[in-house]
Order: C-alpha cells, then sequence, then structure tokens
C-alpha cells in the first residue's frame, strides 16, 4: 500500500503511478478537494485518520462505474472495527432504474441501499450504521444496473471507527 500524508496544504499535487492501493491522509480544518486519476474529483471534508479518546478513526473511498463487476469486496473490516457511516454520491446519474447496495454476502443492502429510481439522480445518500464487526468481515458493493444502462458512477465513502 502506498501511504500518502498532507498537513495544511494551500494547494499540493500528487501523483502515484501504482497498482496498489492508495491510502491519503489529509489533516487539515478546511474542506478539500482530492482529484483522481481519471480527472474524477471528490470534494470531501477532512480525510483523516485521528485519534480521540483512544479510538482511532479513518475514512475510506472506492469509486464505481455503471458496468462494474459485482458484488465486489470494497474492504474488509478487521474484528473490532466499526463502520460508523456510509455516504454514497451519484457524480453521474444511471440512466435507467439501478440499484446499489453495500453490505455482506448474507443481507447484501445492510449498510445501505440506493433503491431502483434513486441513481437515476445525481445526489447523495447518507446512512449510519454503527455496526461493529466482532471477526473480519468483507463489505460488499453491488451494482444492479437497470436493462439497458450505460451509464452512472459515483464514490462510496466508509467512515470507519477502532479502538
Amino acid at each position: 500500500m502506498t501511504n500518502i500524508v498532507i498537513n495544511e496544504p494551500p494547494e499540493l499535487k500528487v501523483e502515484v503511478q501504482s497498482n496498489e492501493p492508495l491510502q491519503i491522509t489529509v489533516t487539515e480544518s478546511e474542506p478539500s478537494v482530492i482529484t483522481v486519476s481519471d480527472g474524477t474529483s471528490l470534494s470531501v471534508g477532512a480525510i483523516s485518520n485521528f485519534v480521540y479518546n483512544n479510538i482511532q478513526s479513518s475514512s475510506y473511498i472506492h469509486t464505481f462505474s455503471w458496468g462494474d463487476a459485482s458484488p465486489i469486496p470494497i474492504l474488509t473490516l478487521k474484528a473490532t472495527q466499526a463502520l460508523v457511516s456510509v455516504t454514497v454520491c451519484i457524480q453521474q446519474a444511471f440512466d435507467t432504474m439501478s440499484e446499489i447496495l453495500l453490505g455482506v454476502s448474507s443481507d447484501p443492502d445492510l449498510f445501505f441501499n440506493v433503491d431502483q429510481g434513486l441513481a437515476t439522480v445525481a445526489q447523495s445518500y447518507m446512512s449510519y450504521p454503527f455496526y461493529l464487526a466482532t471477526q473480519a468481515t468483507d463489505i460488499l458493493l453491488t451494482i444492479n444496473p437497470g436493462s439497458g444502462n450505460s451509464t452512472g458512477q459515483g464514490f462510496i465513502i466508509l467512515s470507519l471507527a477502532e479502538q
């Protein structure tokens, strides 16, 4: 994994060419814009790892598109790690009734379900599952594009906590 830590940048461009996962930690008080290699801008509050009262908090971003294979594991929660919140941002609306689910193999929409019709609008959705893993747990993203779907993309922000 490639790690980048950015502290209070006025403006900073970082280029990483790697097939490895990339973790970016931004520690600043103002909202940030992160631009990924395909030119997509992710407008976010400070994405950071921080510790408060012996609880470490972190965020994880995953981009998706209408044609992605699914279900696909996007993150494995460690035992004692909690999924606090989920934000799904539809940047480009899906052109047919589609479904975006986030959950586990036994319950595909345990954490999040963008019902049919809602993915046809470019907007953000949030949920607060407060799910505490008692064992390693794969979080799965399932995209069920509607018949004839040819557009739609976005990203997911998972907010995690661990003691």
